[in-house]
C-alpha cells in the first residue's frame, strides 16, 4: 500500500493516501470498514472524471474548510467536492 499520508474528516473516517496503490482509502474507525475511496487500486495515471475516477501517486491529504478533499498528486491537486 505504502501509505504516504493521512487525513480525517472529523465525522470518525480517516483517509490514507496509498501512493504505491494510486489510491486514497477511507476507514470507518466505529467499523474498521476499509473501502477505496478515489482511485482504482493499481491503476496508475490521472484519470478526472465520477468517483472513483484515477490517481497516480497520491501524496499529501487535507480537508478544506467546506469539508472538500483536496488531494496532492504526483501529477495534479485534485479537490473532491
Amino acid at each position: 500500500m505504502r501509505p504516504s499520508n493521512l487525513a480525517s474528516d472529523g465525522a470518525g473516517n480517516l483517509y490514507v493516501a496509498a501512493s504505491g496503490n494510486g489510491a486514497i482509502r477511507r476507514i470507518e474507525l466505529a467499523t474498521a470498514t476499509v473501502t477505496t475511496y478515489v482511485g482504482v487500486l493499481g491503476h496508475h495515471g490521472v484519470a478526472l472524471g465520477a468517483l472513483p475516477a484515477r490517481l497516480n501517486h497520491p501524496g499529501g491529504l487535507t480537508f478544506l474548510p467546506d469539508g472538500s478533499l483536496a488531494i496532492v498528486d504526483e501529477e495534479a491537486i485534485l479537490v473532491i467536492r
